[in-house]
């Protein structure tokens, strides 16, 4: 029973800054399952936007020399592939 609820065995990481938005920042969340981005505020407050990559989508990670940035590029169907940078120190 515990197995189905949700957020269950999900890691989920503090709000931080992403190139893939103008305003705001994201809450990065990691499962089994998928990788999530959930839109929120400079603060931190939750918005309705999320995306969610299955692991078939992503085709590169890393983080940049640095270490304060993580990066993956993923590919959804015909489209183009895309990179993503999130500025985390996580």
């Amino acid at each position: 029973m515990v197995r189905t609820c949700t957020g269950y065995n999900e890691i989920t990481f503090p709000h931080c800054a992403c190139d893939s938005r103008r305003k705001g920042h994201v809450i990065s969340s990691i499962s089994i399952k998928h990788f999530k981005l959930h839109a929120c505020t400079d603060e931190g407050e939750l918005e309705n936007q999320v995306i969610s990559f299955e692991w078939e989508e992503m085709q590169r990670w890393d983080t940049d020399e640095e270490g304060m940035a993580f990066c993956f590029e993923y590919a959804r169907g015909e489209k183009k592939p895309r990179w993503v940078k999130i500025y985390t120190p996580y």
